[in-house]
């Protein structure tokens, strides 16, 4: 990089991490950039460049995901002690958490892309701190898809720590395109995890969540348009990278599905609910074709 624009490398990115300045060239040179890089972690107080040994591979995958194999099974293992869940969902935390789950998803994977710490808070919120307010079946297909619903935030988390981890073995600088597609990621997400948050209202009788079915939707069908616009338009791995959202929506129908065909006529009527798997699914279809076709003209 002899003669080049000095270049911040982010490894890690976002929340409590470091970034790392590519260092060819003297930083004495330029007084500004110097105590920019300073104030960053970059260097030290002589100017001279701070690298970090990367965390292993292996490590970056497996920690954040051995954190949701234990919630699953405490959160199992509480399913049978009633009064202990009713005790702890009373708690004003844990209806708090609970409330703003769309804004932690979105906050820890857009802000905390690339960071073991961002992706290791994350967990406990997706999976409730172990402790369903709901009496769940135990029927192995439901609680698979309820298991997938939750672990899909992770997945994406862990996708970013897998890039982050490659960008910094290449001594790549994070690009734009990439920024965009993290944050229709984290926006769909988000989108997603408000149903919580509607539920929630709906509970207080401070909204009607049937009435607000088609502004989730019309919500939901323009965040898809950016999220397959930044998928398919800006390079990146399309495939790899809509895992994690097709696991979200994987969960989240099939766990409803499921619920219906195991309750059938004793399963509470809720048209939104009803109505939200076909509408949801066409929505995809309808906006990748939108982009899809946009493109080629």
């Amino acid at each position: 990089m002899a003669g080049g624009p000095w270049q911040v490398l982010i490894c890690e990115g976002g929340l409590a991490t470091r970034r790392f300045q590519i260092c060819d060239q003297p930083i004495q040179k330029n007084k500004e950039f110097r105590c920019a890089a300073l104030a960053l972690g970059c260097t030290n107080a002589n100017g001279q460049c701070l690298r970090r040994a990367p965390v292993s591979m292996p490590l970056l995958v497996v920690l954040p995901l051995l954190l949701c194999a234990a919630l699953t099974f405490a959160s199992t293992k509480l399913s049978s002690h009633p009064q202990t869940r009713k005790r702890v969902t009373r708690n004003p935390f844990w209806k708090l958490q609970f409330f703003c789950h769309p804004l932690v998803v979105f906050l820890l994977l857009v802000l905390g892309r690339g960071s073991l710490k961002a992706s290791l808070c994350l967990v406990p919120f997706v999976f409730n701190f172990a402790v369903e307010p709901w009496d769940l079946p135990g029927d192995v297909l439901f609680r698979a898809c309820f298991f997938l619903h939750h672990v899909a935030p992770v997945l994406c988390a862990v996708g970013y720590l897998i890039a982050g981890s490659n960008n910094a073995s290449r001594d790549s600088v994070i690009s734009g395109d990439v920024a965009r597609r993290m944050l229709g990621q984290g926006m769909l997400f988000a989108h997603a995890w408000a149903l919580h948050t509607i539920g929630n209202l709906d509970h207080l009788q401070w909204v009607d969540k049937q009435r607000v079915f088609w502004p989730y939707i019309a919500q939901g069908f323009l965040i898809k348009w950016v999220w397959w616009a930044g998928l398919l338009n800006n390079g990146g791995s399309p495939a790899l990278e809509a895992l994690p959202i097709l696991v979200q929506y994987a969960g989240r129908w099939g766990l409803y599905l499921r619920l219906q065909h195991l309750l059938g006529t004793s399963l509470p009527h809720d048209a939104f609910e009803k109505r939200k798997q076909a509408v949801e699914f066409g929505g995809f279809v309808l906006s990748f074709l939108l982009v899809y076709f946009s493109a080629a003209l």
